[in-house]
């Protein structure tokens, strides 16, 4: 009996040095909602690719998308609630795994969509604090791109859900034809 009530004492104060935000993190809120009908081109920041963003992030948010020539990346950013970093990189999910299980400061819990997709959730060693991770790596015409979540970001299991959602709309952009030739 002493063991049951040391296992629910402790799990009580772990629980309440969390934040209600944070608790409210772990549940999902709804399925994800629609992708807008706009397609956005990365054509200008170097990546042949377009993508769709969520409908409920673009209502009171623009996407500003620049190259960052320092990480050799393509960010896009809509408010605080999507970050992403498009490259074209190799490395795969499996090579990211392990990375994270290196870590020194934070435990993960990975949370799978498959081969090339990981969900992963990040945790203090005190279990105070905790956010949610999104990396995937596409391959499009032969070449392989990371898509990741910005790292000093914080995102709620919602916002993944939204940028899942985004991520897998990318698609090779078709080249533009005017009068027979490419544009």
């Amino acid at each position: 009996m002493k063991w049951i009530l040391t296992i629910f004492a402790s799990v009580s104060l772990l629980m309440s040095g969390c934040s209600t935000d944070a608790r409210d993190d772990l549940r999902t809120q709804g399925a994800p909602g629609p992708l807008s009908e706009k397609v956005y081109s990365l054509s200008e920041m170097g990546l042949p690719i377009q993508m769709k963003f969520p409908r409920e992030m673009l209502e009171s948010n623009t996407p500003e998308i620049e190259y960052n020539s320092s990480f050799g990346q393509t960010e896009i950013k809509i408010g605080e609630r999507f970050h992403i970093a498009i490259s074209q990189d190799d490395l795969s999910i499996r090579q990211i795994k392990s990375d994270l299980n290196s870590d020194q400061l934070f435990t993960y819990s990975f949370l799978d969509c498959g081969e090339d997709q990981l969900f992963y959730q990040a945790m203090l060693p005190t279990g105070e604090s905790y956010y949610f991770h999104f990396a995937a790596s596409l391959s499009l015409d032969g070449e392989r791109y990371l898509v990741r979540t910005d790292p000093i970001s914080e995102f709620t299991k919602r916002d993944i859900e939204l940028l899942i959602e985004a991520v897998n709309s990318i698609e090779l952009e078709e080249p533009k034809v005017e009068g027979g030739k490419e544009v």
